[in-house]
């Protein structure tokens, strides 16, 4: 592979290349535009997105998912359940 040929295997795993250094070497020709970096975390923006999505339905229906005093809902991206009692739905529609 042509792109890879700018650099040597060792270099594609070396540490103590910077890795503003090798994006240089490996996309000097089509310019590189580094961004600030942020650290790496695990999250889904779901807890929001379900609480919209509660919204929409309006309260009697969220009233009619309860079973013993509660609604579930589980986010099909990352697979969290969701459980919220009378209060925490209430505190839903307030807000």
């Amino acid at each position: 592979m042509i792109l890879l040929g700018t650099c040597t295997p060792e270099e594609l795993v070396d540490p103590a290349l910077p890795s503003e250094q090798l994006l240089l070497r490996l996309f000097h020709e089509d310019g590189v535009l580094i961004s600030e970096t942020r650290p790496l975390r695990h999250e889904c923006a779901c807890s929001t997105r379900i609480h919209d999505t509660l919204r929409l339905f309006g309260r009697e229906e969220v009233d009619k998912m309860a079973e013993d005093g509660i609604v579930t809902m589980t986010c099909q991206f990352c697979n969290t359940v969701y459980r919220y009692d009378e209060a925490a739905v209430e505190e839903i529609f307030s807000a």
